[in-house]
């Protein structure tokens, strides 16, 4: 039976879609000779092409951050008034310094006073070009601060 004549004796059944799929893998077979049928494993995706749903991880190349950027991270910011909650952080690299810490600060913080950066000795972070070192540092403002 030519596919012409398949095709028009199955459009009058309530099963028209399915006899159209099987009427194109028929057109697909007839047009390619059984070496070059696309083979479906290329077609689909590998399990290790799929990128995993741990909530922590995101594929390298995705545009969504991940859930938790913190990671890797080695210096931490946090409002003095809340340790326990950071707002922002960097991975250390040579040359960052104190000065680069401020910087970086005032452009995620508005603030509308000084404010002085302390680290977890309590000891405040001058505004210099010594070398920053990794940790926890606390914004302290005794104004009211935009985070």
């Amino acid at each position: 039976m030519s596919s012409s004549s398949a095709h028009s004796s199955s459009s009058s059944h309530s099963g028209s879609s399915h006899s159209d799929t099987l009427l194109q893998l028929e057109n697909v077979i007839e047009k390619h000779p059984k070496d070059t049928l696309p083979h479906s494993a290329d077609a689909l995706p590998h399990l290790v092409d799929v990128p995993s749903s741990h909530e922590d991880t995101e594929p390298e190349n995705s545009p969504i951050p991940p859930r938790n950027r913190s990671a890797g991270r080695d210096v931490h910011i946090f409002n003095a008034s809340d340790r326990s909650t950071s707002i922002g952080g960097l991975i250390l690299t040579n040359g960052i310094t104190n000065a680069n810490l401020h910087a970086m600060t005032e452009i995620f913080v508005i603030f509308e006073a000084e404010y002085i950066l302390r680290n977890e000795s309590d000891i405040i972070i001058e505004k210099d070009d010594s070398t920053l070192l990794p940790g926890n540092y606390y914004i302290d403002s005794p104004s009211k601060s935009l985070f």
